[in-house]
């Protein structure tokens, strides 16, 4: 089974680009993969991470959700460490990477198939904070028998 992803997805909400990305693979049945999920942040702005602590303030903390289909099972996502300060756990301006790793079903269709999912955070700077937002992500993947060339 072969797997071709796009390269490069970017969408922009306020001050925070989201980009995801994933290289183009060769995958047999029941391998791994991960696409990686780049939230950049313009500066003063930062993000808050998905934290009890935030939640309990009623913050919406950064949180990539993938959908599993029929072609791929998506895993656990891998956050990079955030920084604690004061009250607040915070993803500060620049580039915030998120791994999410997936594994292609052993009885995944032939062709043409949607990997969707969503990105949502909420953006702040020292003196206010935007409505939480939410960014959809969607791209295909074409799945083909054959041998993986890795």
């Amino acid at each position: 089974m072969v797997i071709h992803t796009l390269l490069s997805v970017i969408l922009v909400a306020g001050p925070v680009t989201v980009i995801y990305e994933s290289s183009d693979e060769r995958l047999l049945r029941a391998e791994e993969s991960a696409i990686s999920v780049i939230v950049k942040v313009e500066e003063p702005w930062f993000i808050y991470a998905c934290t009890d602590k935030n939640e309990g303030q009623g913050l919406t903390g950064l949180l990539v959700e993938m959908d599993s289909s029929v072609a791929v099972q998506f895993l656990d996502p891998k956050y990079p460490a955030y920084y604690s300060i004061g009250d607040y756990d915070v993803y500060l301006s620049g580039n915030t990477a998120v791994k999410v790793p997936f594994r292609v079903r052993s009885n995944s269709p032939e062709g043409t198939q949607s990997i969707v999912g969503r990105v949502r955070f909420q953006a702040c700077n020292q003196e206010m904070c935007l409505p939480p937002s939410s960014v959809d992500l969607s791209y295909p993947i074409e799945v083909v028998y054959g041998l993986s060339s890795r």
